[in-house]
């Protein structure tokens, strides 16, 4: 058994433990590493607790992750909107956006960072009938995480993807 003491209190590890694997997405964080120990920090979503035990290294992770991207808020759901897929994703340059619908349409597609900020990538409208295919360069922008919203002529959000921007 192992002992880690913690303002919260007294964790004690087995040899074997349980791993919950998240990923981090976050507006703000830090990632810290001074006398073998490594501290990584972020901003928002729900707490989680890990404790890992290999080989005698101690992992415990406390901290602000999500596994998920959670919108709040409502998408406006369209019947004449048949189909829609962006790819490729992760993209290092030109992401394309996939579109059937059965009516005539204008949308406008907008790349926000993880903070809702838009981008200076140019907001894009399309009219769109039957399959349609969207482009969108990516390249200007420095790599991360991303949002491209899908929204109709109204302004209405009818589509959040979350996307990934590599060099």
């Amino acid at each position: 058994m192992t002992a880690i003491c913690l303002a919260g209190g007294v964790f004690l590890l087995p040899a074997q433990s349980v791993q919950l694997e998240r990923s981090i997405l976050a507006s703000a964080g830090t990632h810290e590493s001074a006398g073998g120990m490594i501290l990584t920090a972020t901003v928002g979503d729900l707490v989680i607790t890990t404790a890992v035990t290999q080989n005698g290294v101690i992992v415990l992770t406390q901290g602000y992750q999500q596994g998920a991207l959670v919108k709040v808020g409502l998408e406006k759901v369209e019947e004449w909107m048949v189909h829609y897929n962006i790819f490729p994703n992760p993209t290092p340059e030109v992401l394309k956006v996939e579109l059937e619908v059965n009516k005539p349409v204008t949308l406008k597609f907008q790349v926000y960072d993880m903070i809702g900020k838009e981008t200076n990538i140019p907001v894009q409208t399309h009219q769109v009938m039957g399959s349609y295919l969207v482009e969108i360069d990516l390249t200007p922008l420095p790599e991360g995480r991303y949002l491209l919203a899908m929204q109709d002529e109204d302004g209405h959000t009818l589509k959040t993807f979350k996307l990934e921007k590599v060099n």
